[in-house]
């Protein structure tokens, strides 16, 4: 009797399973957004209709009909274009038919009234599906995780460098790994470190899905708090020399401004045609520099909004943007191994900065110059103006992906794609600190 009591219980529960009625929250926004929003937002509403809240999700298209009719999939486009039978009119279009289940839970979610359970209806579709993305960190890493990020504390020293789902904090003395800081994006695209209020900004996402931006207090040890969330991931955060000011390059083409310490997003400007690579504070807070994948870079006045200069020296995607320590001049490189400087008032091109193999992937200011980490494996310093480095540090081989520097400048933090940490001191032109970027790392070498 017991086998046939347990698979009662078993089919009772699977009817009770699937009597219960869908979550738009749980079941269809998560769809939506993956399948749809790209083609169906603010940006782009193909046939006049919008996906990324449910409030636009219930407005008509350029044809008069609204997306859904409550209980009737029959009369809704959101159900009935997925199963058209002509290629040309079906949705999504120039991509594969939606798996026959994600129609079937749409159409189910109309027929049983097309219920909302968000917060308001105006909720981003990408918040309502965060918590999709947002996975507890790995107890231990198998191998070192290529480090994309990487930030010095104010005092210099503690290093944030990025992990898988995590921001491991490792000390300055002897490498030790002292905190893990949890509750981020699956992938950390970006760090930058406050000196003045100890605010830890963290960028990153889920390619192709989902992409956020936190601030965190690691000496107080609270929960990240995430500022925004995006149908893209975040690439690059700068702050400002006062802390008080945020920018973010999203793959969405955004640039995007935050107050600190509130975190409230200020302003969103569009002013690139594809991925905002990277972002960088002029010194006196007044203008940002961002780079794009649409080979320009743009000197943005932050107090506006308005695009200050344009510069367009470069024919392949840019990398990394960064001002020198006076402001007068602006350092990009990009794909091809091309480093150009720049005038940011009339984006007038002074020369170029060279002396490396391959691409210079991040490039960070100091009052001791430009610091570029390269594919080559090393690390270049360049003093203002000249084309070629004053002082090379040469890696192990590895492709250097992040680079930090601290506040007074005399360490250079490098991470590259297998996964190890360099410090290098610029007073004694060696490194001083190797470690790989894991939370079992047991010192230096």
């Amino acid at each position: 009797m017991a086998p046939l009591f347990n698979s009662l219980i078993l089919a009772v529960s699977a009817a009770a399973q699937a009597a219960e009625p869908l979550s738009f929250s749980r079941d269809v926004a998560p769809i939506l957004q993956q399948r749809c929003v790209a083609c169906h937002c603010e940006e782009k509403s193909k046939g006049g209709y919008r996906l990324d809240t449910f409030e636009w999700l219930g407005k008509p298209g350029d044809s008069g009909d609204a997306p859904f009719s409550s209980g009737n999939p029959a009369q809704s486009p959101l159900h009935s274009l997925l199963v058209e039978a002509d290629a040309d009119a079906r949705m999504p279009q120039k991509a594969d038919p939606l798996p026959k289940a994600e129609i079937s839970t749409i159409e189910r979610w109309i027929s049983e009234g097309a219920r909302y359970d968000g917060k308001t209806v105006a909720q981003p579709l990408a918040e309502l599906t965060r918590t999709r993305y947002l996975k507890p960190a790995p107890g231990n890493y198998p191998r070192p995780m290529p480090v994309t990020a990487l930030a010095f504390s104010g005092d210099g020293n503690r290093l944030a460098v990025s992990g898988y789902r995590e921001v491991l904090v490792f000390d300055m003395t002897d490498a030790r790994p002292v905190q893990r800081i949890g509750g981020l994006p699956e992938r950390i695209t970006a760090l930058a470190w406050s000196g003045h209020s100890g605010i830890l900004a963290v960028a990153g996402g889920t390619p192709g899905r989902w992409g956020a931006v936190a601030i965190v207090r690691p000496e107080e040890k609270t929960s990240p708090k995430i500022l925004c969330d995006l149908t893209e991931s975040v690439l690059s955060l700068a702050m400002s020399a006062d802390g008080r000011q945020l920018a973010a390059g999203c793959g969405d083409r955004t640039v995007r401004f935050f107050e600190l310490p509130s975190g409230a997003q200020k302003r969103v400007l569009r002013p690139h045609a594809d991925w905002v690579q990277s972002v960088a504070f002029h010194p006196s807070g007044k203008l940002l520099v961002s780079a794009g994948r649409d080979r320009t870079a743009r000197v943005l006045d932050v107090g506006t909004g308005d695009v200050e200069t344009t510069y367009r020296g470069h024919d392949s995607a840019l990398t990394a943007v960064t001002f020198s320590a006076d402001g007068t001049q602006v350092y990009t490189s990009a794909r091809g191994g091309a480093g150009q400087i720049w005038g940011p008032a009339k984006a007038d091109k002074r020369g170029d900065f060279k002396g490396f193999r391959g691409d210079v992937e991040a490039l960070a200011g100091s009052h001791l110059g430009i610091a570029a980490g390269c594919t080559d494996g090393s690390v270049h310093l360049f003093q203002r103006g000249d084309p070629a480095p004053y002082f090379s540090f040469k890696g192990r081989g590895a492709p250097v992906s992040a680079i930090a520097v601290s506040a007074d400048g005399f360490r250079i933090a490098s991470g590259d794609a297998d996964g190890e940490v360099t410090v290098w001191n610029t007073a004694c032109g060696t490194w001083e600190r190797k470690f790989p970027a894991q939370p079992t790392a047991t010192g230096p070498r």
